[in-house]
């Protein structure tokens, strides 16, 4: 399945790929703690693109809102026309 857009919530098949690791090494690594554990939605279980987002963002080191690599990080979230908008949102 193709999305023009990576949907909010998703089931294992669509986190893995999100993920970039296979169906089998994403449930094995939910199954180990090293993955969400995701939600049961009635018969199935899916995952919140947010806490996949923010399980990368611990695995790679990446402070909240950014990405790792400091001051560099800086100069790309100035050249963000959306930057401004979202900060002041908040």
């Amino acid at each position: 399945m193709t999305f023009a857009f990576v949907p909010r919530r998703m089931r294992a098949t669509t986190a893995a790929a999100y993920l970039d690791v296979s169906e089998q090494t994403f449930l094995d690594r939910v199954k180990a703690g090293t993955y969400p554990a995701g939600i049961r939605d009635g018969g199935v279980r899916v995952w919140l693109r947010d806490d996949l987002d923010a399980m990368i963002d611990r695995q790679f080191g990446v402070a909240a809102g950014g990405a790792a690599g400091g001051a560099a990080n800086d100069r790309d979230r100035d050249a963000d026309p959306f930057a401004a908008r979202f900060a002041k949102a908040g």
